[in-house]
């Protein structure tokens, strides 16, 4: 289950004439052709492709190769001894030799192989569990990178609409010149700002393009095919609360990781412990004396006697591994409660200052915008005054979109923690 659906804070929305609102990548000066690429397409491409996940699946296999090779029983050994033979004397030749053929087998004790096959199951598992913060991270990052795309698209969009209406702005300042009731400095000072804009619409595609390689780079290719990414971010997720995401944080991967870790570490004592208790080896055979035409049944037992534990190093390694995964456990905890306290407050910090902008310094820009756009022509206002004003709302509007922005970015980075990257995370409210 997705993180956003423990969340039941009311969704902040634009409202109001907004640059943002309804720019679903209807964006001006499109260079690129073809079906939107969703974040849902880039997030399989990572997955398949990731060359750090494709490694990892190889290791796994390995690791299971371990596991199975641990829990093998010894085979048996089957041995043929040839004594008093091709000797001196009487011993000159084999008439007098004594042939024994004999199974060996070796008694594993203390539970060993359980043990030992357990710890290699745990190795499994506790790389399967890194592979999930991995994958996690890696989702995460190529997230964040889609981003980047997904806000200088936005960023064009304000710019070509800032196009539209310094273009409108020129249309009338020559009409105006044209009977003399402005001079022709004004009509330069409009034509410089319009080209201004257009070399700042010239400069955010041409990082449209190096953000598209960019992601595209992250599994290792060269371009990222189709059309614009989809996306919007004009309205945000759900602010969510800091009870619940206390609550959330336990089962993040990284602390899963670190569970396992401990758990590997234990299973690892146990078997290193069981390695003190030695094996018997047991053997039963005949044995056929040539000059005698005789045979006999011939019985071994070897048991080694332990005056000390012969691995008491190792055991005393294993116990400090355990007691480090132990306290690492304990402070990944502490910390992922502090880093989870700070993001809350980034996002709240975010959450309100575009709340702000969108209630009252955005609509005041606009009125501002229309009372001064009005009284230029009828000579209430100068020109610097008109430009001054399309100025603040172009500022007003990016200003909404940089926090929309940076709120996206803190939300990511609060799925990382969480474990739950979402697919979905710029679709916006289904319609």
């Amino acid at each position: 289950m997705e993180i956003r659906s423990k969340w039941v804070v009311e969704s902040a929305r634009f409202y109001g004439r907004v640059a943002l609102a309804g720019l679903c990548f209807a964006y001006g000066g499109n260079a690129y052709a073809g079906a939107e690429l969703t974040l849902n397409w880039v997030h399989q491409q990572v997955l398949e492709k990731h060359p750090m996940l494709v490694a990892a699946n190889h290791k796994v296999g390995a690791l299971e190769g371990s596991a199975l090779q641990a829990s093998l029983k010894p085979n048996p050994e089957l041995t043929v001894a040839a004594e008093n033979v091709l000797g001196t004397g009487d011993f000159g030749g084999v008439d007098r030799g004594e042939y024994t053929v004999s199974l060996s087998q070796l008694i594993e004790r203390g539970e060993k192989r359980q043990k030992r096959t357990r710890f290699a199951n745990r190795a499994v598992q506790e790389f399967e569990t890194a592979i999930d913060v991995t994958r996690n991270e890696l989702l995460a990052e190529a997230t964040l990178l889609y981003l980047d795309v997904l806000k200088l698209q936005y960023r064009e969009t304000l710019l070509n609409e800032r196009l539209l209406a310094q273009s409108k702005a020129l249309e009338v300042i020559r009409k105006r010149a044209a009977i003399g009731a402005v001079g022709q400095a004004d009509v330069s000072r409009v034509e410089l700002q319009l080209a201004s804009t257009e070399s700042n619409t010239a400069n955010i595609r041409d990082r449209i393009k190096l953000a598209r390689h960019s992601l595209a780079a992250f599994w290792n290719e060269t371009l990222l095919p189709g059309g614009p990414v989809a996306g919007d971010i004009s309205q945000l997720p759900p602010l969510p609360s800091l009870s619940a995401l206390r609550e959330l944080i336990s089962n993040s991967p990284v602390l899963s990781r670190a569970r396992a870790r401990l758990e590997t570490q234990l299973a690892r004592l146990e078997s290193v412990r069981a390695d003190s208790t030695r094996d018997v080896q047991v053997a039963a055979g005949v044995r056929h004396m040539e000059a005698t035409s005789e045979q006999a049944l011939v019985f071994d037992v070897s048991l080694p006697i332990n005056l000390r534990i012969p691995n008491q190093g190792v055991i005393a390694s294993a116990r400090s591994d355990v007691e480090l995964a132990s306290v690492e456990e304990a402070q990944l905890l502490r910390g992922a409660n502090a880093n989870l306290q700070a993001r809350y407050f980034s996002l709240k910090m975010h959450y309100e200052d575009a709340e702000r902008i969108r209630t009252s310094l955005l609509p005041k820009s606009q009125r501002l915008v229309t009372e001064v756009e009005s009284g230029y022509q009828t000579g209430q206002y100068t020109l610097l005054q008109w430009l001054d004003a399309q100025e603040t709302l172009f500022d007003m509007e990016t200003r909404l979109l940089n926090r929309h922005a940076e709120y996206y970015a803190q939300y990511i980075l609060l799925e990382k923690s969480l474990g739950d990257i979402s697919s979905d995370l710029f679709e916006g409210e289904k319609k």
